[in-house]
């Protein structure tokens, strides 16, 4: 998952209500990262997981950025701990460091050390809220690679929507009362729909795609 580069970040997420009830957990209390709603809810006893984080690194600023990713890294593991205690699951984390500039030279760095830490025959569960924009092509891309190459299914994809509004002195902050977490998962399965589809018209292919939408 890519790491945050804010200087404060605020808890605005729920766990899923199911999780919540099934640990005896306050539903109304926040998270500050979506994909620990899913987790927390999937997770098993004495699973092991593995945790891979994607740092941006900036040259003309990189002690600032590094020390921001450090503390929201330690903060992610403190709260993924936590919800793992109970199911006694083990977990590794790995930091994947890169420059925060956008050229195929970076984009192929990033490919290549998520490659890296893939396993096989694994469950998958990424996370696209935070970061760099592009980073959510790379992370589709290995999603792919994955599924075809490593035997992994990919069990969920996960953003979180944040709404902000303005406080009583007209500056915007989070609202952690709109703020959601969505599984988008289907638009994975739709993007990969949509690169292998065999038809020969626009017409049977969009019969198709809304075939499956329909399933769906």
């Amino acid at each position: 998952m890519p790491i945050p580069m804010q200087l404060e970040l605020v808890a605005l997420y729920k766990l899923t209500e199911e999780a919540a009830k099934k640990n005896n957990i306050d539903y109304s209390s926040k998270i500050y990262f979506p994909i620990n709603s899913f987790l927390f809810d999937y997770i098993e006893d004495n699973d092991n997981l593995k945790i891979c984080f994607i740092e941006l690194t900036d040259k003309t600023r990189s002690q600032e950025l590094k020390l921001r990713c450090q503390k929201n890294e330690n903060l992610f593991k403190t709260e993924i701990e936590k919800l793992a205690k109970p199911f006694n699951a083990k977990i590794e984390y790995t930091t994947i460091e890169t420059d925060f500039t956008e050229s195929a030279d970076i984009f192929s760095s990033r490919f290549t050390r998520l490659y890296e830490c893939l396993e096989r025959n694994c469950e998958i569960y990424a996370d696209i809220t935070f970061g760099a924009k592009t980073n959510t092509l790379i992370i589709n891309n290995i999603l792919n690679f994955a599924e075809q190459f490593y035997d992994c299914s990919v069990e969920a994809i996960v953003y979180g929507k944040t709404v902000f509004t303005k406080n009583k002195a007209g500056t915007s902050v989070p609202d952690p009362e709109a703020s959601s977490v969505y599984d988008v998962t289907s638009l994975y399965f739709l993007t990969n729909l949509t690169n292998h589809i065999k038809a020969n018209t626009p017409e049977e292919a969009i019969e198709k795609v809304n075939k499956y939408l329909s399933i769906k």
